[in-house]
C-alpha cells in the first residue's frame, strides 16, 4: 500500500495500479482496497475493469458510500444519466453530509432538468460549505429561473463580492436588479460585466 501510495502521488498510475493489485491479492475480503482498485482503473481509462472492481467492493460492503458515488461517476460517463441519480442518491443516504455526493446529484438534476430539486439541493450544499461560490452562482441563476430575483440578486451578491472578476454573476446580478426595479443598481452592474468582458 505504501509503494502504491507513492506511486500515485508521483503521478505514477500503472505502478500504483500494480501494488494495489498486489495488496488486494493478499487481502481480498478488503472492500477499501477494491474501491481504490476501482478508482485507479478509473484513471488509467478502464472503465469494465473499474467497474468490475468497485462492484466487488459493494459485494463485501454495501455501504461503501464512495463505491456507489464512483459507479455513479461511471454510469455519468456512460450516458445513463438516470443509473448515475440512483447511485448518487445511495451514496447520499449513506452520507448525508458529504458535500461531493451532493454535488454530483445536483449535476445531474440539473441535466435532468429536475431543477426544483436542484434547486434545493443547492441550499442544502450552501448549508454545509456557505462558501462554494460556484453552487452559489447556480444557486442564483435557478433563484432567477424561479421568478425569486431578490434570492438571485443576494447570491449573487456573494458571487462578486469573493470574486470581483465572474462576469457572468456580474450579469445576472443586473439582471437580477433589473427585475426589481433598481435600474441604476442594474446599470451599474451590467457596465461592471462589460468592462470585464467587452466582447
Amino acid at each position: 500500500l505504501e509503494r502504491g501510495w507513492h506511486a500515485y502521488q508521483a503521478g505514477d498510475v500503472a505502478e500504483a495500479l500494480s501494488a494495489y493489485r498486489e495488496a488486494v491479492a493478499a487481502a481480498p475480503d478488503d472492500a477499501s482496497l477494491w474501491y481504490d482498485l476501482g478508482c485507479l482503473y478509473a484513471l488509467r481509462e478502464e472503465p469494465g475493469n473499474a467497474r468490475t472492481a468497485l462492484e466487488h467492493a459493494l459485494t463485501l460492503d454495501v455501504r461503501l458510500a464512495a463505491a456507489h458515488d464512483a459507479l455513479g461517476q461511471l454510469d455519468e460517463l456512460d450516458g445513463q444519466t438516470r443509473q448515475a441519480q440512483a447511485r448518487y442518491e445511495q451514496a447520499r443516504q449513506l452520507e448525508p453530509e458529504n458535500p461531493k455526493f451532493l454535488r454530483h446529484l445536483i449535476r445531474v438534476w440539473l441535466a435532468l432538468d429536475r431543477l426544483e430539486e436542484a434547486r434545493a439541493g443547492l441550499r442544502q450544499l450552501l448549508a454545509i460549505v456557505p462558501d462554494d461560490l460556484e453552487a452559489r452562482y447556480q444557486l442564483g441563476i435557478l433563484e432567477l429561473r424561479a421568478n425569486a430575483p431578490d434570492l438571485a440578486a443576494v447570491n449573487f451578491s456573494r458571487v462578486v463580492q469573493s470574486q470581483p472578476g465572474h462576469v457572468m454573476a456580474w450579469n445576472g446580478l443586473g439582471l437580477a436588479q433589473a427585475r426589481l426595479g433598481r435600474y441604476e443598481e442594474a446599470r451599474q452592474s451590467l457596465e461592471r460585466a462589460r468592462q470585464l468582458a467587452p466582447d
